[in-house]
This record gives structure tokens, C-alpha cells and sequence, in this order.
């Protein structure tokens, strides 16, 4: 087992690099606190109707992709677009029930992952950009074994007072049967994360605490579309560029006339 961890950390160590990522750069409208605060508001945006959710899933079956894995890719593109940086870090709860033995234990397993999303290739996102997510996701659940504060050990990240560590932003799929629950399914319905969703709502503006600078939830029905809800840290952004942010990840989602052939990213 102590190999295994070993083995797995390394993984994490040539993905993440040495002292981490470079930390999340989307311009603010407010000047940085110089530690991290965790007043926070929200947005919320249907993103996908449901005849554009049927179509995104056959374009995602194209490259063997799951919802879960094209959403993080549009989010991971709204951010590197909104930073001008060439990848970015983006956590994401992991459910930790790989064994059947643990499929109905009761307990903790829930572990978050660190993945790096990689810009689009072109001003345009599409289904080859889902292939890389897909590459990535696959690879941060093969080594979903080690609890993330050891990742964060094993990178020596230098800490930063105003900033969490290795990301700062956070990706979850709900699924709307259950929104007491967070979870990254793929299309059979089985849960690749999951997670308490706290303080959900469909409220524009909704107070909440911010434990992230953004943190964006995806509610999905099988039978249905999807709405996002955006939490941003208060004392970063305003209500504006958050709406924006939104906008443009829903571009991402969806696009009116050809769900996901071509996703431009332009609001």
C-alpha cells in the first residue's frame, strides 16, 4: 500500500509541478485582502435546455466523454480565456467509493481532486478539447488515492495568506434528483464524485460563504437541462463580472444552433 501512495503522489508531483500551480490570475474588481476572506454571492443561469443536453451528451459520446468531463473542460476555457493563462487548476470532490465494499458504508470518503484544465487549441472550444479533459479526469481519478492536503505536502506549495492552495476555483455536477448531494456522474447514472451541496439555491445575489475565489455548480436531470450557480468571493468580484463568467461558460455549454460542434466563447 505504501508503494502504491508513493506511486500515485509521484503522479500528482509531474502533473501539479514542484510548488504547485501557477494560482488562478482572472482580473478582480477589488483589491486582493491580503488574507483570504469568504464573503460570498451568487449567480445562477439555466445553461443547457433539454434537447441541448441530449445533444451535448451524443457529441460527448463521440470521444467516449462524459457531461461531467465537457462541463469542466467549458469551465477550464471560460477561466484560461478570463486569466490569459495557458492552463489552469480547477478542484473537484471525488467520491472515494471505488470498491463495491464501500458503495454503501457509511462515512467520509469524499476526497477533492486538483486537475489542470488546458486552453482551447483555437478561438473556438470542441470535442477535441473534451478528449484532453477526458484524458485528465481518468488520470486524477486513477490516482484518487491520496488525500489532498498529502498532495499538498508532497509539492512544498509556498503558502499564500490571500489565496487557498494548488486552486482556487471549484468545479461540482449535481445531480437534481438529489441537491443535497454533489456528484460527477457519467451518462450510466454512477456517481464519479460526490459531495454535500451546501447552500445551494436559485436565487440571484444569494449571500453565501465563499470558500473559493469562484466555485461553479452544475444542477443536471437525466430528463432534463441544466442550470449553473456561481459562487464568487464578494471581496473579488462584483455581481457583473460574475454574470459574465456565467455567460460565457454557458456558451460553452451549449450552443443554439449546434449543441457542440462549435462553441464560441464570445458573450
Amino acid at each position: 500500500l505504501p508503494s502504491v501512495l508513493e506511486e500515485q503522489l509521484t503522479y500528482w508531483q509531474s502533473v501539479l509541478g514542484e510548488g504547485g500551480p501557477a494560482a488562478l490570475d482572472v482580473p478582480t474588481d477589488f483589491v486582493r485582502p491580503t488574507a483570504q476572506t469568504f464573503r460570498g454571492a451568487s449567480v445562477s443561469s439555466v445553461m443547457v435546455d433539454a434537447d441541448g443536453m441530449c445533444a451535448l451528451r451524443t457529441r460527448c459520446h463521440e470521444v467516449g466523454a462524459t457531461v461531467y468531463m465537457a462541463l469542466l473542460a467549458g469551465l477550464g476555457a471560460v477561466l484560461s480565456r478570463s486569466s490569459r493563462q495557458e492552463s489552469v487548476c480547477i478542484g473537484s470532490p471525488y467520491a472515494g467509493r471505488d470498491e463495491p465494499s464501500t458503495r454503501h458504508v457509511i462515512g467520509y470518503f469524499v476526497n477533492i481532486l486538483a486537475m489542470m484544465m488546458v486552453a482551447p487549441v483555437s478561438d473556438d472550444m470542441n470535442t477535441k478539447d473534451v478528449a484532453t479533459a477526458r484524458t485528465t479526469v481518468l488520470g486524477a481519478f486513477e490516482h484518487s488515492g491520496v488525500p489532498f492536503h498529502r498532495v499538498v505536502e508532497a509539492l512544498k506549495v509556498e503558502r499564500d495568506a490571500s489565496r487557498t492552495p494548488v486552486f482556487q476555483a471549484m468545479f461540482v455536477l449535481v445531480q437534481e434528483e438529489d441537491t443535497h448531494r454533489r456528484a460527477a456522474t457519467d451518462d450510466d447514472g454512477n456517481d464519479d464524485a460526490t459531495n454535500v451541496a451546501e447552500g445551494w439555491g436559485s436565487s440571484s445575489k444569494q449571500e453565501a460563504t465563499a470558500k473559493f475565489e469562484l466555485s461553479m455548480d452544475v444542477v443536471s436531470s437525466r430528463g432534463g437541462g441544466c442550470l449553473g450557480h456561481l459562487e464568487y468571493n464578494a471581496d473579488l468580484f462584483d455581481e457583473v463580472t460574475a454574470g459574465r463568467l456565467c455567460a460565457q461558460f454557458r456558451n460553452c455549454a451549449a450552443s443554439p444552433s449546434d449543441a457542440y460542434n462549435t462553441i464560441h466563447m464570445s458573450v
